[in-house]
């Protein structure tokens, strides 16, 4: 009779499906990205206490503590509220609107970009615009807040 080290068994479960429930497959090399990038965001939720005022940074969805400087590029001030950024403002910033690119929506809550052709009924708060190489650049200054 063949012993196996339980240990293995979780390195093998745990090399097929990603850290946050998502349940899709995944190649191990990519499964570290994306748990990289879920520590990277809950890291950066920890830092921000309930109440803190925050800037939500559109290009590459990055939430930081608000200061007298504003960003210098397309961003929505708000508020941090139980452990999710609130909007409290449409988008600010100086910058050109897009009008080229893959067109949809920004989830402001999962910080997931959907095509517009998309079967996903969009969660709100949520922003629309182009997804470009240089990352999301809105096409309206609208955050829609209602369904």
């Amino acid at each position: 009779m063949k012993i196996i080290n339980p240990a293995f068994l979780l390195t093998i479960s745990v090399s097929f499906f990603c850290c946050y429930g998502c349940h899709r497959a995944v190649a191990p090399q990519e499964r570290r990205a994306h748990e990289k990038e879920n520590i990277t965001m809950h890291a950066q939720a920890q830092i921000l206490n309930e109440g803190t005022e925050a800037f939500f940074i559109l290009f590459d969805q990055k939430i930081v503590e608000a200061h007298k400087q504003t960003p210098d590029t397309f961003y929505i001030k708000g508020v941090m509220e139980e452990g999710e950024f609130s909007p409290k403002s449409d988008i600010l910033g100086v910058g050109e609107l897009a009008s080229s690119g893959r067109y949809g929506w920004l989830e402001l809550s999962s910080k997931e970009f959907y095509p517009m052709e998309s079967d996903k009924k969009a969660l709100t708060p949520f922003v629309k615009g182009y997804m470009t190489g240089k990352g999301f650049v809105p096409s309206l200054r609208d955050v829609f807040k209602e369904p």
